[in-house]
Order: C-alpha cells, then sequence, then structure tokens
C-alpha cells in the first residue's frame, strides 16, 4: 500500500492537526479511518478529502478492525527490529572486554617478570617464603596453620598462578627444604595421622636431594609416651638433614642423625633442665652451629649462631659444659639486662681451651670494663669484638680507659693482637681523640698489610652526641687502610661500608 506524509495530531481527539511534523509514512487506510471519527479532519487537503470518500458507506469497527488487522505484521517487524538493535551495544561490550582481556594477556607475556631466569625467579620466591625462625612457639597457633605449613600452601598458590610459576615452583627443591612441624597441634587437625604423614611425606619428595632445614616442636599435651618419639625418628635416616630446631624435650631427639648436622638450636622454657639441653652439645660435630636458649617465655628465639643462656641459667650451666671447638661466642641482650658471670666464663674458657679456637665474641650484656679486659686474656685468636654500653645507661663500658687498653703498643703485648672488627654500640662516652688512636694503632700494626682494619660505630637508643666533622674527616683520610661504618643518630655521611 501507499504510503502517506501525516500531520501529528494534538493530545485531544476530535481536534484539528497542527500541521505536518512527522516523517512517518502511514498507509492510505488508517488516514481513512481517522477521517471517519473526525469528519474535520484534513479539511484543505485534497489527499484526505479522497480518502474520506473512498471507505463512506462502511461500518467503522469494521473498518478498524480491517486496519489494526493489517498493521500487525508492520508492528511485529518493528518490534523484532528494536530488540535487534538494543541487543547490539551488550554486544558490543562483551566483544570489547574480550578485546581487553586478550591485550592484557599479550601484555603480560611480554612483562619484564616473564623474562627472569627460573633461577632468579626461584630466588624470588624463596625470599617471599617464611623463615624456619619466625615460628613462635607457644602463640596462637591453629590446626588449619598447620595444615597449611605442612603442605606448603605458599608454594602451592604461587604455582596456580601460571603453567610457568608451576614448573619453577615444582622443579626448584631448595624451596620445600625448610619444614616447621608443630606436633602438638596434630591431635587437634581435622584429617587422620597418616594424611599429616603425607602431607610432609610430599614436601619431603619435592625437595629431592636439597639439604633440609627443620623445626620441630614437641610439647607435653595430649600426646602418648610414644608417639612423639615415633615421629622424631622419621627423622632418623634423613640424609639431607643439615638444619634443626627443636623446642621439646631433649630424650625426644636422640636418634636424629647428628653427624651431619650444620646447625642445631635447641630452646627450652624455664620448666626443663637447662642441662638435659645442654647434653645435646657432645652429640654435634666438630664445627657445627649450636644455639641454646633458656627463656622466661616460650617465644622461640631469633635463629643466630651462638650459645644463648638466660641470667638464671647462666653460671650452673657454665660450670657443666665443655665447648672444645666452640669459635662464635655470643651473649644476647635480653629483657632483663641480664649480668655477666666473670668466673663460670673463665672456667668454661680453661675447661674448653677458648685460647686455641675462639675467634669471635660478642657481648651484648652488662659486664664491667676490668671483666672484659681479663676475658680478652684468654682469647689471643680473637678476630671480631662486638660489646655495648648497657641500654639504662647507668654506666659506661666503651670509654678512654677501654680504648686504651685495646690500643696496640710496641713495647708492649697487646691484647687480642689478631682483631680485625670492633663493633661497638654506644653512647659516645669517650673523647674522639681516644677513639682515633685507638684505630690508627691498630691500622699501623696490621700483620697483613693488605687486610683493612674494620670499625662499626652505633649509637645507643637515646644517644645525643655524634662524632664531629674533624674526626669524620680523619677518618675519612684512612679509607684506603680503614673500613669505618658510622650511623649516626642523625642523617651524616657513611664514611665506608664494612
Amino acid at each position: 500500500m501507499s504510503g502517506r506524509v501525516l500531520a501529528t495530531p494534538c493530545a485531544s481527539p476530535g481536534r484539528n492537526f497542527v500541521g505536518p511534523t512527522s516523517k512517518t509514512q502511514i498507509p492510505d487506510k488508517v488516514c481513512q479511518l481517522l477521517a471517519l471519527e473526525n469528519p474535520n479532519f484534513g479539511q484543505g487537503n485534497d489527499h484526505f478529502e479522497a480518502s474520506k470518500t473512498q471507505i463512506s458507506g462502511q461500518p467503522l469497527g469494521r473498518a478498524s478492525r480491517g486496519l489494526i488487522d493489517a498493521c500487525r505484521p508492520e508492528l511485529a517487524r518493528y518490534d523484532a527490529e528494536i530488540q535487534r538493535l538494543q541487543t547490539l551495544p551488550f554486544g558490543f561490550v562483551s566483544d570489547r572486554a574480550n578485546l581487553v582481556s586478550y591485550i592484557a594477556g599479550c601484555q603480560s607475556a611480554l612483562a619484564p617478570i616473564r623474562r627472569l631466569p627460573t633461577e632468579l625467579l626461584a630466588n624470588i620466591f624463596e625470599m617471599g617464603s617464611p623463615p624456619i625462625e619466625v615460628y613462635n612457639v607457644g602463640a596462637e597457633n591453629t590446626p588449619a596453620q598447620e595444615l597449611d605449613r605442612l603442605a606448603q600452601r605458599h608454594l602451592l598458590q604461587l604455582s596456580q598462578v601460571s603453567s610457568d610459576w608451576h614448573r619453577v615452583v615444582m622443579s626448584t627443591p631448595g624451596l620445600w627444604s625448610i619444614i616447621t612441624v608443630d606436633i602438638t597441634l596434630w591431635d587437634a587437625c581435622p584429617v587422620s595421622f597418616e594424611t599429616l604423614l603425607s602431607l610432609l611425606s610430599s614436601t619431603l619428595i619435592r625437595g629431592q636431594s636439597c639439604p633440609l632445614n627443620l623445626l620441630v616442636v614437641i610439647g607435653d599435651s595430649g600426646h602418648s609416651a610414644t608417639r612423639p618419639r615415633q615421629e622424631i625418628d622419621l627423622f632418623e635416616a634423613a640424609p639431607r638433614l643439615n638444619e634443626v630446631a627443636f623446642y621439646g624435650p631433649p630424650a625426644e631427639i636422640q636418634n636424629l642423625p647428628w653427624g651431619q648436622l650444620q646447625k642445631f638450636q635447641y630452646s627450652a622454657d624455664t620448666g626443663r633442665r637447662p642441662h638435659d639441653g645442654l647434653a645435646l652439645i657432645q652429640n654435634l660435630a666438630p664445627g657445627t652451629s649450636f644455639t641454646f636458649d633458656v627463656s622466661q617465655t616460650s617465644s622461640q628465639p631469633t635463629f643466630v649462631h651462638s650459645i644463648k643462656t638466660s641470667r638464671r641459667a647462666r653460671p650452673s650451666i657454665a660450670h657443666s659444659a665443655v665447648l672444645a671447638t666452640l669459635r662464635f661466642m655470643h651473649s644476647p641482650l635480653e629483657r632483663d639486662t641480664p649480668v655477666w658471670h666473670q668466673p663460670s666464663f673463665m672456667d668454661l674458657a680453661s675447661r674448653s681451651s677458648f685460647q686455641n679456637h675462639l675467634t669471635v665474641l660478642k657481648i651484648s650484656i652488662r659486664i664491667s670494663e676490668d671483666e672484659l679486659l681479663e676475658c680478652l686474656t684468654v682469647l689471643p685468636l680473637l678476630e671480631e669484638l662486638y660489646i655495648t654500653d648497657p641500654a639504662d645507661g647507668g654506666y659506661n663500658l666503651i670509654t678512654d680507659t677501654l680504648l686504651g687498653s685495646l690500643e696496640w703498643e710496641p713495647e708492649q703485648a697487646p691484647l687480642v693482637p689478631r682483631l680485625l672488627y670492633l663493633c661497638s654500640t654506644s653512647f659516645l662516652r669517650f673523647t674522639e681523640s681516644a677513639f682515633l688512636d685507638f684505630v690508627t694503632s691498630r691500622i699501623a700494626w696490621r700483620s697483613d698489610e693488605e687486610t683493612k682494619f674494620c670499625v662499626a660505630l652505633l649509637p645507643c637508643p637515646g644517644s645525643n652526641r655524634e662524632l664531629g666533622p674533624d674526626a669524620i674527616a680523619r677518618l675519612s683520610e684512612l679509607e684506603g687502610e680503614l673500613c669505618f661504618s658510622w650511623f649516626p643518630a642523625v642523617s651524616l655521611p657513611i664514611v665506608s661500608q664494612p
């Protein structure tokens, strides 16, 4: 059917149209129907006048139904087209999202981390793994956390990032070489004992032949008399076992492969006899690093190559020990600022022949100047000395007289003739001239001129003194022979690093 340009009607029926404002093409029969309803419709318009004569004599109802029926297919076509057009934006949005994802994938493939060598990426993963010494015995540890540790959940999560990361994680034995086992939580775990052993076995298998570092915690609650021993005996034939940190009764670890250990750490609380743990030293091979801690709490100590003892236990322990191959001794600063027990140390040094093998002494506890000097007389092989002023500021260890006693005097037998490194944490209550005299004397009498003498000077918390610019300038002049590290309380240039 033909079409005509129809004027837009007013809102009220029966009124005249207000002029041709629409471009919509309307069939002739629609014009005829409008003319029947409104006799004044289209006056002056030849087309509308002709339309009125074409349907004269027809009943209005029948004519209307005929026109409506004729329009329904066209209405359906419009609806279908509108629906199609409405879906187009959603398709465009979806296509755009897919394109963005594709671009991101391409960019990810070109990212710098994708080009890292496998060895470097494995090192990054290893740095992100929790070290063995961060585990706190007695803290709010849960069975769920124990499951995560046994399964090495942090490594499994890394392996799910991409196929490349999965390959690196699963093919790098060193990532699986640190194992923490807290047997005090096993009875509360929601899985069977066999499942826990299976998780532990999977970690051991993935570690292949890499040296194994193991932390084992055995408590006194909820276990039979034989079960802890059985769990520890799993490591009796462990050729990879390299480092062990143990918290529990010493009797439970008699079957460890002691001869192959390089580091061993034993922690005991005040409820256990410290002598029992100290007796484990006799099982270690020469050159093994041994850390012994008797703490007032159940917290795990920082892992250092040293012997740690508390104020309460020190004299009795030192009277019973023989450390015939000890090279590094560290008495760390505890919260209660323990006091050095001079007779016990001198007896221990004599029994253990420290004069033949002790090369590093680190004292961070309260010791007098006379006691320190007496200790140094029996340590002729000492190469590194770490000393500190007491934190409470009650008195000063590092003074002009101590520095003068450590000077190298040509006409006298010097203390610690092999001293190569002095690290002092101080309130700087000494004169700069005494410090410079000590440094220059040690430089002048070095046995090997190619070896630099090293000094590190750190301020105690609350110290309000600093080295003056003249002293720093003089130390700078010695840089070719001296390795000096100065860490002031406020920002000052560091001459050089050791």
